[in-house]
């Protein structure tokens, strides 16, 4: 009955996966006990204190992932403060994550040539893409703003909070994720699921449709081994994946999408200086 009223309160406002993961994470606490004779019994959860994956894969069906539209990213930009608009750009141009954003430092970026060079935190997945010129400018003006760091070990961080620290906390929790929330109430109405996340679940969406598929996966720090990519033949063509062209052609791809003017897909796609006279 105890774990029957914990897994309602793990419910209340997670998608299903999370609260799926979360369950994982309180059984391997009980069994690590178990494991180190800290109790004297395995610990029985009754058969409720269970997410199958198949009520996962049925509650995403039932629950249509949100995406941000070109015109409502081009708001979010034009209405964030100089930190908050480089960590949105960083979220759209490369797929990162809110801690990802959060903890990347200046040696990941080639100002120069303008790329990123970064694995993904989560997996240690060798990620790589290009910088567009707007996302370029808006990380040097963030790092211009930065608060002096406390630990000597953080000084190279893009972005310190106002503390002198570093936006994480522990368990992968940040600052950024609250941030972006408060920003996006503060623009719109967007679903309660929506977050810092959605940038990368945005550029997902809009760069498979150049038919790069791969190489997104790539730029997101996906791993090249589902059971479809291990049936297609290209998978294991180092040149089709890691081909910088292609990376650059999913980038410019998304970009073009976040600037084109509404309505007329034939008009002049305007640049981001033309949007918002922030950037």
């Amino acid at each position: 009955n105890d774990f029957v009223k914990i897994k309602r309160e793990l419910q209340k406002g997670r998608v299903l996966q999370t609260v799926k993961n979360m369950i994982v994470n309180i059984k391997i606490i009980f069994n690590f006990a178990y494991d180190r004779d800290l109790i004297d019994r395995p610990m029985k959860y009754g058969r409720e204190f269970h997410v199958t994956n198949r009520a996962v894969v049925k509650s995403r069906i039932d629950t249509p992932t949100f995406y941000f539209s070109a015109p409502q990213l081009r708001q979010l930009i034009d209405t964030a403060d100089v930190r908050l608009r480089a960590q949105v750009l960083l979220g759209i141009n490369g797929a990162l994550g809110n801690k990802d954003v959060a903890l990347i430092r200046e040696r990941h970026i080639d100002f120069e040539n303008g790329w990123v060079n970064y694995a993904r935190r989560k997996t240690g997945q060798a990620r790589s893409f290009p910088l567009w010129p707007e996302t370029v400018e808006a990380i040097l003006a963030a790092i211009k703003i930065r608060p002096l760091a406390k630990v000597a070990d953080e000084s190279d961080c893009i972005f310190i909070g106002r503390e002198g620290r570093i936006l994480c906390r522990d368990h992968g929790h940040t600052q950024l994720r609250r941030t972006f929330r408060n920003h996006l109430d503060k623009n719109g109405d967007y679903p309660k699921g929506a977050g810092f996340y959605t940038l990368r679940r945005t550029f997902i969406t809009i760069g498979r449709k150049t038919g790069r598929s791969l190489c997104v996966k790539y730029i997101a720090g996906h791993a090249m081994t589902d059971i479809t990519d291990r049936y297609d033949a290209t998978v294991n063509n180092a040149t089709d994946i890691f081909d910088p062209a292609g990376l650059v052609e999913v980038s410019q791809f998304v970009r073009n999408w976040l600037l084109e003017s509404d309505g007329d897909d034939n008009a002049e796609l305007p640049t981001m200086m033309n949007l918002t006279k922030q950037l």
